[in-house]
């Protein structure tokens, strides 16, 4: 063992490395972390931190499952990292694994050299920390130094017992932190976190926030399906399936700042299915100017680490996760508000009575829907499918825009307004002398028939309920001409 050790220091040596020049993190780095905890509709399968450069920092509280040799499956309030507090000075780390009225303190010495040992924090037992090992291994695809550093406990003789089987702390000399354990769990064997990418340096995965989610440029094409299905009033069943092929415009703010418009110019093709079979089959609409809002305070959760918990200020008792997911589009990482979960003293338990998560994408804007089932209805909202961005950058599969064997709408420069209307609709064509057969639907299919109608003529829409509707004009012939969507306040 120990020539071994002299071995890795030779050869550390050789590579230029300190044994001093260790930290667990680097300030204002973003760490994202990979953890063993089964996954549910409320945990992450990735948490990480950020710690700021300053000398203490709290971190923040997360969903886990409860530590497995509790055969009741729940979820508990926990730190999301390995300590609910951080302090640094130097290569001195002191980490909270309690709380701030209990706090349980631990500290470590990142600095220390090979078989430094020191009492590290008392628990109910005394828990000592060694330094074990030194050696040159791989951190995200690049070598670098690696310290270990064992955590233990003494037994009547004196002797130190190791909590772990492996070295629970992993420091890498020029990226922190590698591996580490549950801390808060002392001494309970419920798998290692590893580090699975960093902000900074320009490595590994990193963690979107609002800016870099709608970090879009003009000319920057997204393809989205969309797939709603449920039962109609009538109760009959009902599939409403849109496929869009969007390329952004611009953007501009309200005048208070407090909204963020992005404008796209949208192709979209909208059919119908269900049972019995509804009366329209495709809706066609091309070069339509689709503005999508935002409220960037309610996107601030964007800006949280993955694992966050927070509390949902409209609905009593409800918080929501933040979640990294895997299932990235073009390698780009989605970060997800979570379900509704409602927290109880010593467990939280997934209410599902909202839609599973808002996904947005680093650079594809969002939110996005994963294929979720609530209430009997079937969501799958803006899934996005493709995209070709202004940079070069092109991955998946371009939708497919022939959906029907019906032929796609005339392109007649066909103009409507009011855009929301409340009593009256009107209309305007290339021929004002030509009058056309109007029908309105719905997102469901429906169909609203007011007969011939001529351009500028006035159209009543008073009775039409809240929503959104297509105006469909078709000529004498049966064929129909171009249409536009209008919203009914």
């Amino acid at each position: 063992m120990r020539f071994s050790i002299l071995l890795s220091l030779l050869l550390l040596a050789s590579f230029g490395y300190s044994q001093e020049n260790y930290a667990l993190f680097r300030p204002g780095v973003q760490y994202v972390y990979d953890h063993p905890l089964p996954e549910t509709a409320a945990t992450s399968p990735l948490l990480g931190i950020q710690i700021e450069d300053v000398p203490c920092q709290f971190t923040y509280e997360s969903l886990q499952t409860n530590a497995p040799e509790n055969d009741e499956f729940c979820l508990v309030r926990v730190p999301a990292f390995i300590g609910s507090e951080i302090c640094r000075d130097g290569g001195l780390t002191q980490l909270n694994l309690g709380s701030d009225e209990s706090p349980i303190w631990l500290e470590l010495r990142t600095a220390a050299t090979v078989g430094t040992q020191w009492l590290a924090g008392l628990t109910p037992d005394s828990v000592f920390a060694r330094v074990d090992d030194l050696y040159l291994g791989e951190v995200l695809g690049m070598a670098d130094s690696i310290k270990a550093i064992g955590l233990y406990q003494k037994n009547e003789t004196g002797q130190l017992i190791p909590l772990y089987e492996e070295a629970p702390l992993l420091v890498s000399q020029n990226y922190g932190l590698v591996r580490a354990v549950f801390l808060h769990w002392l001494g309970e064997d419920v798998g290692t976190i590893d580090l699975v990418g960093m902000s900074d340096p320009m490595v590994g995965l990193q963690n979107p926030t609002r800016t870099s989610v709608f970090d879009l440029t003009p000319g920057d094409e997204l393809h989205w399906s969309s797939s709603i299905s449920g039962m109609s009033q009538d109760g009959f069943f009902m599939v409403t399936n849109k496929r869009e092929r969007a390329t952004y415009e611009d953007r501009f703010w309200t005048s208070d700042n407090t909204l963020l418009n992005l404008v796209f110019s949208v192709d979209r093709i909208t059919f119908f299915g269900g049972t019995p079979p509804p009366t329209t089959d495709t809706i066609y609409e091309a070069s339509v100017l689709d503005t999508i809002r935002y409220d960037w305070e309610y996107l601030s959760f964007l800006d949280e680490q993955p694992g966050a918990l927070i509390f949902d200020t409209t609905t009593t008792d409800i918080w929501r996760t933040v979640m990294l997911g895997y299932n990235y589009e073009c390698e780009r990482p989605a970060k997800q508000f979570s379900t509704e979960v409602k927290i109880y003293e010593n467990c939280g338990q997934t209410s599902f009575e909202a839609i599973t998560g808002d996904e947005f994408y680093r650079g594809l804007a969002g939110p996005y829907f994963a294929y979720s089932d609530v209430s009997g209805f079937n969501f799958r909202f803006r899934n996005v499918r493709y995209a070709a961005l202004a940079d070069g950058t092109i991955c998946g599969e371009p939708l497919d825009f022939i959906v029907s064997t019906d032929s796609p709408l005339a392109n007649d420069l066909i103009s409507i307004w009011p855009n929301p209307a409340q009593d009256a609709l009107f209309w305007s064509g290339p021929d004002q002398d030509k009058a056309m057969n109007l029908i309105i639907t719905n997102t469901l299919g429906q169909q609203f028939p007011f007969g011939q109608v001529w351009p500028g003529q006035s159209i009543d829409v008073s009775s039409l309920q809240t929503g959104l509707y297509w105006i469909l004009l078709r000529d004498f012939s049966g064929k129909y001409h171009h249409k536009t969507a209008f919203i009914k306040l």
